[in-house]
């Protein structure tokens, strides 16, 4: 089972997707935009989990 972990801070989002090991598979980071408030920070999210799966090659639901 890999395992997913994302850091949400004031200047970025940081995301790593790791294998059953806990071995780093993905990383990737985007700025939060915070200014742009909440709607846009979720939508960054979405991005760097899509951005993640395609990565890795993983399929989300």
């Amino acid at each position: 089972m890999k395992r997913w972990g994302i850091d949400l801070g004031g200047t970025k989002i940081e995301g790593v997707i790791l294998d059953e090991a806990l071995r780093p598979l993905v990383r990737h980071r985007i700025p939060t935009g915070q200014e742009k408030g909440y709607g846009h920070i979720l939508m960054q999210i979405k991005s760097l989990v899509g951005t993640m799966a395609e990565k890795s090659g993983l399929d989300l639901p």
